[in-house]
């Protein structure tokens, strides 16, 4: 995703970015490397949690492609600390992927954490949801 070879039209969320700015803080910022990044607009996710929808960042791949691993990077006070990644090959029907160990995720916004998918999975379509983000606000 980083390259750009995903359309950005291609990163789906579920809840808003900040202020819903999509030039900023939109899902097709959600890339490792990015200079903003996206971030979820508080309001909005706190309605998605109230009505008990989750959080999470749907990404249509252009052709069936091999998943290897998974890398993450936070922005600036914020991260993502948990999260679940689920594949599709078919559009309808989702599997969680599975790792030999529970995910790494993110201690602090400028490190990218990578996970490796063991059997790696070809799919069309991956589906992220986050159960936690770290708001590290001074």
């Amino acid at each position: 995703m980083a390259n750009g070879d995903i359309p950005d039209g291609d990163i789906i969320a579920a809840v808003s970015g900040y202020q819903e700015d999509p030039t900023l803080f939109g899902a097709s910022h959600a890339r490792l490397n990015s200079p903003s990044g996206y971030r979820a607009d508080p309001k909005a996710l706190s309605q998605a949690i109230d009505q008990e929808r989750s959080p999470f960042l749907l990404v249509n791949l252009p052709k069936e492609m091999v998943v290897t691993g998974i890398a993450t990077q936070g922005l600036g006070q914020e991260w993502i600390t948990k999260y679940t990644l689920y594949a599709s090959y078919d559009a309808e029907t989702y599997k969680s992927i599975k790792v030999r160990r529970p995910w790494d995720s993110n201690s602090s916004p400028i490190y990218q954490v990578r996970n490796s998918v063991q059997p790696h999975v070809a799919i069309t379509r991956l589906f992220s949801e986050h159960y936690s983000i770290e708001q590290n606000i001074n």
